[in-house]
């Protein structure tokens, strides 16, 4: 007994010298592991650090003079209309050669809207009371179409108008104390009837367009077309009033028919997504869906910070939403997983790129950045499709963007510091060719790829030195 004690307690020098040698070769091995791994961690780095960098695209800033651009939209693939100061330019462009063809002097436009159809935009001026409706020819003349003048009579006026929405069937404008107001179009974009909506504490508005019979008259087919209305209220009950109208083409007429929806929290934006027939709101306690057929709850996902913002893909089936926490989140139609976006700055807005095949979107952020991002589909032995997100460009401006335009060709045009920029990813100049003095460049990837191939050597080489602590010798 006393021998076996004395043996266990106090082995023979052989034992413990062979036993010192196979301890210090196990760990010998594993720290050599341990250096490949290293070593192959920073040659990937290296390897996406120039992936980034490798090449720059410099912007053409549009030389509009001493004036301040603060607004500006694309009117058709290649013709955008810029306001600068006081005035309005028609500017068209073809790769990056761009010419002014004319400019507007004296406009009084205190906010310039896109139109929905290619050549068509709408201005407010006259101190907020008047709405006009513009259309540009091909040698770039702005044709006066239209005005809707907010006045009642001569001394009684209504309320004034902030924001328009300009949709091919009508305008919808906002007023400051909360009325909504809708002026019917016809074919040629001329206005019709008014209607008004006396409503107060508007948070937001949006607008669902859906063709329900096309009568053929012989001389040309007239489509009606039921219009809602979703008007979000910042009151006790959360409330959402839904407003349907119809149009012929020719007038909006038929009556208004009110519902009321009602969420847990206050509704800060609303946004019709047309394919799917949703009803997406930004509340207090996340984003929620509706169907519109019958206005229940077809999901939610929560997020424990207030959002503010939404926006989704020309098909309907990625968001990608901004909270109050200044960061952006992708998620997918009908699924309850969240994903916040890799950015290093708060984020300002986000938009969608709804151009045919382009699957593309922006995150801008409060630094003046703008993250340029590409959804990629791929399938799935079940036939389902998956995607990733792979960013693709950074546009780098000094000061905040206050506004960004996708062009049909591929364009981007931002305005940002009084300056109206034009981006276009299909001319890249070699590195080689830029200078760290250069302010304003278009940073591609090269590959989206590296950092996933950089994880893979690393599981690879940990698995395999597990399972194997000499075989690197």
């Amino acid at each position: 007994m006393d021998s076996l004690e004395f043996t266990c307690l106090y082995p023979s020098p052989l034992k413990m010298w062979v036993g010192c040698f196979l301890f210090i070769r196990y760990w010998w091995s594993l720290m050599k592991t341990t250096i490949y791994i290293g070593v192959i961690t920073f040659i990937f780095s290296l390897l996406e650090v120039y992936a980034e960098e490798v090449r720059y695209l410099k912007p053409e800033e549009v030389a509009t003079g001493d004036c301040d651009v603060w607004n500006a939209v694309f009117t058709t693939e290649n013709q955008f209309v810029l306001t600068c100061g006081d005035s309005a330019e028609v500017w068209q462009t073809g790769g990056f050669e761009t010419e002014r063809q004319n400019v507007i002097h004296d406009t009084g436009w205190t906010d310039l809207v896109k139109g929905p159809e290619n050549s068509y935009f709408a201005t407010i001026s006259g101190g907020g009371f008047k709405i006009k409706i513009w259309k540009v020819t091909p040698d770039g003349n702005p044709v006066f179409v239209s005005v809707h003048d907010n006045y009642k009579g001569t001394e009684t006026r209504f309320d004034k108008i902030h924001s328009v929405v300009f949709d091919k069937n009508a305008l919808f404008m906002m007023g400051d104390t909360g009325f909504v107001y809708i002026v019917g179009l016809d074919k040629a974009m001329k206005l019709g009837q008014l209607f008004t909506i006396h409503t107060r504490n508007v948070t937001s508005v949006a607008i669902d367009t859906k063709v329900t019979k096309v009568a053929d008259t012989n001389i040309t087919k007239v489509a009606d077309t039921n219009i809602t209305l979703a008007i979000a209220l910042d009151n006790s009950k959360h409330q959402v009033i839904l407003a349907n109208l119809m149009s012929n083409q020719e007038s909006i007429g038929g009556g208004f028919k009110y519902t009321s929806l009602f969420y847990p929290s206050t509704v800060r934006k609303l946004l019709f997504v047309p394919d799917d027939r949703l009803l997406a709101a930004v509340t207090d306690s996340g984003f929620e869906f509706r169907h519109v057929n019958d206005w229940s709850k077809a999901y939610h996902i929560a997020s424990s910070v207030n959002c503010t913002d939404i926006s989704y893909s020309k098909n309907g089936d990625i968001f990608v939403g901004v909270c109050d926490d200044k960061k952006a989140y992708l998620f997918r139609k009908g699924r309850s997983s969240i994903a916040s976006i890799e950015v290093f700055n708060p984020v300002h807005f986000i938009k969608f790129d709804w151009n045919s095949g382009v699957n593309r979107f922006a995150v801008v952020l409060d630094s003046g950045n703008i993250v340029l991002w590409k959804l990629i589909y791929e399938g799935m032995s079940d036939g389902r499709a998956s995607y990733y997100q792979s960013k693709i460009a950074t546009l780098r401006h000094n000061g905040t963007v206050e506004k960004i335009e996708f062009g049909s060709s591929g364009q981007i045009l931002t305005v940002s510091g009084g300056k109206a920029r034009l981006w276009d990813e299909g001319v890249l100049i070699p590195s080689e060719n830029t200078t760290d003095s250069d302010e304003h460049h278009l940073l591609v990837r090269k590959s989206g790829q590296v950092g996933s191939l950089t994880n893979i050597s690393m599981i690879f080489l940990a698995a395999l030195a597990a399972a194997h602590p000499n075989f690197l010798e």
